[in-house]
């Protein structure tokens, strides 16, 4: 099997030239880059990536963590971080949650292990506060509603009650009256004041309808719960 120093002498370079080109250092003029990725090839060379990662003391490694990803939301939602991250040096970790809030902090410890070099989380179980506490071994990236602020974790806010407000105001307007809702969690548990949760419910009473319990389904995720809720009802 073919080693680092096998590589700088194909390529007639110094192993901390080929090394810098490894780590993807910049300052590596073009002419050594094809030399060294030309004896890579010839020797079918592949970089331990363990053994980089231990002595730069850097992950490339970017966590993703979701609730579901049989959900088409985060599966969309994963595929378009990872086409964005193709073609630079770092890779992606997918994590599920399952709305968990204990296995999402057993998640971000990794991230305090350095065992992983960012967090993008598509949702959020604990409170913000406790995501706060886990800034300092990186940067950690949040897609959450606008009611959620936070001076130390990078938030992408969208609008979750004026969005499902204006979903349910469509069927109204469209002349239906029986209308049931889908969430995520439990409706009338810690998620009653969900945005999306008062936006269903603020556009119910705006037009004067009734919620009905038996039209409120919990713990949604998948296209076979959608399929199960059809029969239903």
């Amino acid at each position: 099997m073919a080693t680092i120093k096998d590589v700088a002498q194909r390529a007639g370079l110094s192993i901390s030239t080929v090394s810098r080109y490894l780590n993807h250092h910049p300052y590596i003029s073009e002419d050594k880059k094809i030399k060294i990725q030309q004896a890579m090839d010839e020797l079918d060379y592949v970089p331990n990536s363990v053994a980089m990662q231990l002595r730069s003391n850097k992950s490339y490694t970017i966590g993703i963590i979701v609730p579901r990803i049989t959900n088409p939301y985060f599966a969309y939602l994963i595929d378009a971080i990872d086409k964005e991250i193709k073609g630079t040096p770092y890779h992606t970790l997918i994590m599920q949650t399952y709305n968990n809030k204990e296995e999402e902090l057993r998640l971000l410890n990794m991230f305090k292990q350095r065992q992983i070099a960012g967090v993008i989380m598509g949702a959020l179980e604990n409170d913000i506060e406790v995501l706060e506490t886990y800034t300092k071994y990186g940067p950690i990236i949040l897609s959450a509603d606008q009611s959620m602020q936070s001076d130390k974790v990078k938030i992408i806010h969208t609008n979750q009650r004026q969005t499902t407000y204006d979903a349910i105001q469509y069927l109204i307007n469209k002349g239906y009256r029986n209308i049931a809702y889908c969430t995520d969690n439990s409706y009338y548990d810690h998620c009653f004041n969900k945005p999306r949760n008062v936006g269903f419910r603020v556009a119910m009473e705006d037009n004067g309808l009734d919620i009905r319990n038996e039209w409120i389904f919990n713990h949604v995720h998948t296209i076979e719960d959608g399929e199960r809720i059809g029969k239903a009802l």
